[in-house]
Parts: structure tokens; C-alpha cells; sequence
């Protein structure tokens, strides 16, 4: 099982085996969906007769897999999907900022709404006594 990039004769990069390709026929820039780490990391790997697949270093580095590290596994579209739990983190925190914007922090938040009730709880038990 080795990790030897090949490509087999008239064989593109893209899903499908064709690039996307505009009315004139030009190619243009990568298909919907495939990154650009995701055209250079590509190579033919072998399966074991056991159906084993060996991951190769490069490709693990860039997962942040670590030895004995497990991955998330699934079939998306005919394709075997691996994901690290670091990645998978990653990807969560990006949507997030993406969503509330970079700046805002939201623990700090919590914390001042944590206080604020905190101190309205006190005030009430004061009235209260």
C-alpha cells in the first residue's frame, strides 16, 4: 500500500473526470466543490486484500491526524469522506465566525450576562428581605 501520486492517461483532477467548461468550450476555473488542496493532494492509492487504505503522511499531516488519532468516515455523493476531529473543529469554529464575525467574543458575553443577572438576583433578595 503505498502513497504514490499516478494519474491514470486522460484523466483530470475534477470530479467525474472533467473540468467545468464554459459556453465556448474553454475550461474554466476548478468544478463547484473541489479545492485546490483538494486537486494537489490527489493520487491512486491500493486497497489491502483486508480492505485496508494507508493514509500518507502528507495527507495526514494536513488532516492534523495523529498516530492512533481516529477519523469521522462517509459516502457523499459515490465519495469516501475522511475527516480528523481537529479539522472537524476547525471548520465548526470558521462557520461560527462566519456567522457572528470574528470579533465578537462569545464567552466574554456570556460572562456579562451571567453578572447581570447575578446582580439583578441580588437586588431583588435585598428588596425582598
Amino acid at each position: 500500500m503505498g502513497g504514490t501520486v499516478m494519474k491514470a492517461p486522460g484523466r483530470t483532477d475534477e470530479p467525474g473526470g472533467a473540468r467545468a467548461k464554459d459556453a465556448g468550450g474553454r475550461v474554466q476555473g476548478r468544478a463547484p466543490g473541489v479545492s485546490a488542496e483538494g486537486r494537489s493532494q490527489r493520487m491512486f492509492l491500493k486497497v489491502g486484500r483486508d480492505g485496508r487504505v494507508l493514509i500518507p503522511a502528507a495527507i495526514r499531516e494536513a488532516m492534523k491526524l495523529e498516530p492512533g488519532g481516529e477519523v469521522m468516515a462517509w459516502l457523499e455523493d459515490g465519495a469516501l469522506r475522511l475527516l480528523s476531529p481537529k479539522m472537524g473543529m476547525e471548520q465548526a469554529q470558521e462557520a461560527v465566525c462566519r456567522i457572528i464575525g470574528k470579533d465578537v467574543r462569545l464567552v466574554d458575553e456570556l460572562i456579562a450576562e451571567r453578572r447581570a443577572e447575578a446582580r439583578g438576583e441580588s437586588e431583588t433578595e435585598g428588596l425582598d428581605g
